[in-house]
């Protein structure tokens, strides 16, 4: 193993946190997740694989919190029966148990296509037990401690208040990291964002179509990046809608949508599409139930934006018109038939196939590649870990929110859900391995902090504020 400058900088960063407020781990920790491409640590043993700086501050934000006064009894509440994260606890355990036993059980039982890509000529190798089945479960304890960390950190007084400001942190690093792709590109000093790219990953970064720069910001290509954005626009809509730092929410949500479709990610334009559906369906049933004509008024400006810019391109720039044509074309109208759309094809063919011969037990947790997070999670985890994690998925996003809580805190609260569900639509589109990058965990926190319970665990609340009852 060794440590990066990058790696470095976390751990002086992770010691400079345990010395203040631990609004400062908070902060910290959500910023580091826009580095999706930047190594801290190498591990030589697992053939050079990368640690992203998030994944390796979580032991600094675990530690801040177990630091703090009955920290540890803070943390062990947040997998009380009575919360939401029990069911997270419960997938864990099989996911540790499963890796360790299902591959040796089914060994030579089925093809699988590996992680390592290391292997045979048609793609695909007898499934046996792999260093990859032990990292997995190294990345999905993460997943699940940052998590119960965050939702604890959030039910301390001013969590939410915390979370907030590192959501507009984020976000505004996002946002820059994107812009100045688009500035290297234009100016070829693309070598700029090589101080972010440091992993021991594929780097996609110089991708053109339909003679488009594809941004792909602090991450390793298109695909990632939209779908990071994509949480983000979920989570900073929602608080423009319900007046939470409005001017900064509602500039961020528009900037992000135009740089996702900038992106030409055919995954991106799907969770778009998506987005937008879901609004307008929420609009008619906002506007009767609050009687405010603030969701309307926003739907009508988003739609008359948006067939305005339209109109102008298509009758005043027919070039850029046949650019965005060529886009369409090839990012959605002819993905299916694309080399890299047979190929993963494919994987979740062979998925499916997996949990048909591991009988519904599934192959263990990185045993096997697929291109779908759901055939992901029945080829590895099989059909209890597929239902333990939408039992987890259902409880955080439509249980009732504590009705104590101020109404900024039940904004961040569904700003956390309506971001983890654009998230996890990117990851049914391309979802290759269980973990899904820290800043999901940290909305499944934030989402699961907000569940109403009759715990005595309960969290320390602020009154209701008077637009607390705008809010579902």
């Amino acid at each position: 193993m060794s440590v990066t400058f990058f790696g470095v900088i976390v751990v002086a960063i992770g010691i400079w946190c345990q010395l203040g407020s631990y609004r400062r781990a908070v902060v910290t920790m959500v910023a580091l997740t826009v580095f999706g491409s930047a190594g801290a640590l190498e591990l030589s043993a697992l053939g050079g694989a990368s640690v992203t700086p998030a994944d390796l501050f979580i032991l600094f934000y675990s530690l801040r919190l177990i630091s703090m006064r009955q920290g540890g009894g803070l943390l062990i509440a947040e997998i009380a029966p009575s919360r939401p994260l029990f069911v997270f606890a419960l997938l864990n355990l099989w996911i540790c148990g499963a890796a360790l036993v299902t591959p040796r059980l089914f060994d030579s039982a089925t093809y699988v296509f590996s992680l390592s890509r290391t292997v045979d000529v048609d793609g695909m190798t007898l499934l046996h037990p792999t260093s990859g089945n032990i990292s997995q479960v190294v990345y999905a304890m993460g997943g699940f401690v940052v998590a119960c960390v965050t939702s604890a950190f959030a039910r301390r007084p001013g969590g939410y208040s915390a979370l907030l400001s590192a959501i507009v942190v984020v976000t505004s690093l996002d946002l820059g990291f994107a812009i100045l792709d688009l500035v290297t590109a234009a100016t070829h000093t693309g070598f700029i964002l090589d101080l972010v790219h440091t992993a021991n990953y594929a780097f996609l970064t110089d991708d053109e179509l339909g003679g488009v720069k594809r941004i792909s910001g602090s991450f390793s290509e298109a695909s990632g990046f939209a779908s990071f954005s994509l949480t983000l626009l979920g989570v900073n809509f929602p608080l423009y809608v319900l007046r939470v730092r409005a001017r900064f929410t509602g500039i961020a949500s528009a900037m992000l949508a135009v740089l996702i479709a900038l992106s030409t990610s055919s995954a991106g334009y799907l969770g778009l599409g998506i987005f937008v559906m879901g609004y307008m369906l929420y609009v008619p049933v906002a506007t009767l139930r609050t009687m405010r004509r603030r969701p309307i008024t926003i739907a009508a400006t988003m739609l008359g934006v948006g067939v305005l810019m339209a109109a102008c391109v298509f009758l005043f720039l027919p070039g850029v018109a046949n650019t965005i044509n060529t886009i369409l074309s090839q990012s959605l109208f002819n993905k299916a038939t694309s080399e890299s759309a047979i190929e993963r094809s494919s994987w979740n063919h062979q998925g499916l196939q997996v949990f048909l011969d591991t009988y519904g037990v599934g192959a263990g947790i990185g045993a096997t590649r697929t291109s779908s997070y759901i055939v992901l999670l029945l080829s590895n985890l099989g059909a209890l870990g597929f239902g333990l994690f939408f039992a987890l998925i259902a409880r955080v996003l439509l249980a009732r929110i504590t009705p104590q809580l101020a109404h900024a805190d039940r904004a961040v609260i569904w700003a956390a859900r309506i971001g983890l569900a654009l998230s996890l639509v990117a990851s049914f589109v391309v979802g290759t391995v269980y973990y899904l990058g820290a800043l999901f965990y940290i909305l499944l926190g934030i989402a699961a902090s907000g569940v109403a319970t009759r715990a005595a665990s309960a969290p320390a609340l602020r009154p209701v504020s008077r637009d607390a009852r705008t809010i579902a």
